[in-house]
């Protein structure tokens, strides 16, 4: 049931429903519906619908719809639509439709349409329309329309209009007008108008017109002898002799000798010894030593020495050294170094170097370097180098060096090197280096070194080194070194060195250093140094260091160590 066919001298035969087919010599084979075929020598197969096929010994393979080929020893590989093609040892791939080549050792790639490309060791990359290069060394970069290049080392860059620079190992850099600077390894910044600035690795930034100073933390630390402290969470900075400080969260700051201060978030600037200085959004600026400020939109200037001033209208000049000023309609002249003021209709007037001033209808005048002065109502005087003063109505004077002084109604008087002294009444005194003193309405007296005291109404005296007090209504005497006490009607008695002692009708006695003593009824004794007691009926003795115990009539001895209890 089989075919058999030759024609032309080539034969087609049928096997099982296979077709072997010689044509020219070549064999055309299908098996299982699948082709095993040679053609001029070589393979062209179809296996499991996949083609694998061999031309001049080169392999064309098709699997599950992809193409692995190789030509001359190269692979041509398709993987999902994608080619990766090896060339003389170089790979020119395309991945998602992008090609990552290397041609000489050199990378050629594409990435989403851009070009990254390394040639004698440099790249020459384009990203998003961008040239990222390095010539000799040199990167010459193109960032968004941005050049970012190193010259010699140096980076000389410019990002969004910025210029990004590196001088001589330095960075100057500005971002959005603000420049951010490294100088002696040190950064200088300024951020939206602040400064950031770090000092021998130490950061003095000022953020809203604010310092904040850190260095090793927030702490009170010397560093290099320098101190930079932070007192109630205030800074106070020294750094290389400059003070970088802050008090009551403003910032008082030295550099060089230059004072960058902010007070209530204004700066007080001095650059070069000249003041360029912000208060209350006011500029106070001194240029080439003269002054040209604004103070709540007014103008204060000085040119050619002379001051030439608008404040709230009011003109505040100097003429030839001489100063005319309005304030407020009110006149402050100096005419000849003498000045001639008023203020608020008061005058406050130096003729001859002498001040004769009013102030809030109180005078302040000084003649002949005295001052007699009136503040309050109050006079504040002083006459040949002597205060004689008067403060709320009372008298603060100095009289040849004494001061004779009345304090809420009080005098507090030295004369001679002695005080003399009333204080709520009372009277504290020093005469002839004695103390007589009144301490609410009692005596504290002391003659020739001897103390004779009242205190609440009790004498606590001292005669001839006895001490003779009463002391609510008892009295604490020694007599020749021996006491003689009452407290609490009890007498506390010592003789020859021995006390004799009654409380609460109790004897607490001690003879030749021996204590015979009855508490409660109870006797505790000492004799020979050995303890004898009785407490309720029961004897607690300590005889050459061994305790004798008896509880509830039993003896409980210790004897060398040992207890020894019978019971």
């Amino acid at each position: 049931g089989e075919s058999i066919v030759t024609v032309a001298g080539e034969s087609i035969v049928t096997v099982a429903g296979e077709s072997i087919v010689t044509v020219a010599g070549e064999s055309i084979v299908t098996v299982a519906g699948e082709s095993i075929d040679t053609v001029a020598g070589e393979s062209i197969d179809t296996v499991a619908g996949e083609s694998i096929v061999t031309v001049a010994g080169e392999s064309i393979v098709t699997v599950a719809g992809e193409s692995i080929v190789t030509v001359a020893g190269e692979s041509i590989v398709t993987v999902a639509g994608e080619s990766i093609v090896t060339v003389a040892g170089e790979s020119i791939d395309t991945v998602a439709g992008e090609s990552i080549v290397t041609v000489a050792g050199e990378s050629i790639d594409t990435v989403a349409g851009e070009s990254i490309v390394t040639v004698a060791g440099e790249s020459i990359d384009t990203v998003a329309g961008e040239s990222i290069d390095t010539v000799a060394g040199e990167s010459i970069d193109t960032v968004a329309g941005e050049s970012i290049v190193t010259v010699a080392g140096e980076s000389i860059d410019t990002v969004a209009g910025e210029s990004i620079d590196t001088v001589a190992g330095e960075s100057i850099v500005t971002v959005a007008g603000e420049s951010i600077d490294t100088v002696a390894g040190e950064s200088i910044d300024t951020v939206a108008g602040e400064s950031i600035v770090t000092v021998a690795g130490e950061s003095i930034v000022t953020v809203a017109g604010e310092s904040i100073v850190t260095v090793a933390g927030e702490s009170i630390v010397t560093v290099a002898g320098e101190s930079i402290d932070t007192v109630a969470g205030e800074s106070i900075v020294t750094v290389a002799g400059e003070s970088i400080d802050t008090v009551a969260g403003e910032s008082i700051v030295t550099v060089a000798g230059e004072s960058i201060d902010t007070v209530a978030g204004e700066s007080i600037v001095t650059v070069a010894g000249e003041s360029i200085d912000t208060v209350a959004g006011e500029s106070i600026v001194t240029v080439a030593g003269e002054s040209i400020d604004t103070v709540a939109g007014e103008s204060i200037v000085t040119v050619a020495g002379e001051s030439i001033d608008t404040v709230a209208g009011e003109s505040i000049d100097t003429v030839a050294g001489e100063s005319i000023v309005t304030v407020a309609g009110e006149s402050n002249v100096t005419v000849a170094g003498e000045s001639i003021d008023t203020v608020a209709g008061e005058s406050i007037v130096t003729v001859a170097g002498e001040s004769i001033d009013t102030v809030a209808g109180e005078s302040i005048v000084t003649v002949a370097g005295e001052s007699i002065d009136t503040v309050a109502g109050e006079s504040i005087d002083t006459v040949a180098g002597e205060s004689i003063d008067t403060v709320a109505g009372e008298s603060i004077d100095t009289v040849a060096g004494e001061s004779i002084d009345t304090v809420a109604g009080e005098s507090i008087v030295t004369v001679a090197g002695e005080s003399i002294d009333t204080v709520a009444g009372e009277s504290i005194d020093t005469v002839a280096g004695e103390s007589i003193d009144t301490v609410a309405g009692e005596s504290i007296v002391t003659v020739a070194g001897e103390s004779i005291d009242t205190v609440a109404g009790e004498s606590i005296d001292t005669v001839a080194g006895e001490s003779i007090d009463t002391v609510a209504g008892e009295s604490i005497v020694t007599v020749a070194g021996e006491s003689i006490d009452t407290v609490a009607g009890e007498s506390i008695v010592t003789v020859a060195g021995e006390s004799i002692v009654t409380v609460a009708g109790e004897s607490i006695v001690t003879v030749a250093g021996e204590s015979i003593d009855t508490v409660a009824g109870e006797s505790i004794d000492t004799v020979a140094g050995e303890s004898i007691v009785t407490v309720a009926g029961e004897s607690i003795d300590t005889v050459a260091g061994e305790s004798i115990v008896t509880v509830a009539g039993e003896s409980i001895v210790t004897v060398a160590g040992e207890s020894i209890a019978i019971m």
